[in-house]
């Protein structure tokens, strides 16, 4: 099923949540804590040094650390490897890959434009972001979950 395929109320709506889902994926691969080449973290939350100023006498807002879900870490991998694949194969992956990836972390519009080097405009890049998105999730990820259930039936 593709989002032509939807009824025009509820186009946004699932559009935003394919969106989302996406932007979790990124963010979760994110969240884990960093790993040595022998499999023990670098750095444990507990303990870990302020090093400027304005973090420790709260000169800045508190910056709000993403916590994903169990639902957000079993669909983690899934998704960033037909992000992945999506990158690597298609003609535009690497824009859209880099679009997807600055929205997941709040980047303004103007300076994703900025960072591709084009004069499209804002609704220009968020039209390549949405075809991105559905191709992602609805061929790349139905065509791997279709091999991972193959693979575990045989």
């Amino acid at each position: 099923m593709s989002l032509a395929d939807i009824p025009r109320e509820q186009y946004h709506e699932t559009l935003r949540a394919l969106r989302t889902r996406c932007y979790r994926a990124i963010l979760s691969i994110g969240a884990q804590p960093p790993v040595a080449s022998l499999g023990f973290p670098k750095a444990w939350a507990v303990g870990e040094m302020v090093r400027e100023a304005r973090d420790a006498y709260g000169y800045t807002r508190e910056r709000r650390r993403f916590k994903p879900t169990p639902k957000d870490l079993d669909d983690m991998i899934p998704v960033l490897g037909a992000i992945a694949q999506h990158k690597h194969e298609d003609i535009h992956g690497e824009r859209d890959y880099m679009i997807i990836f600055s929205r997941a972390y709040d980047l303004p519009w103007h300076v994703i434009r900025d960072k591709l080097r084009t004069t499209a405009g804002e609704r220009s890049l968020q039209r390549w972001q949405d075809r991105a998105v559905e191709k992602i999730i609805n061929q790349r990820l139905t065509q791997m979950s279709g091999i991972s259930h193959k693979c575990m039936r045989t």
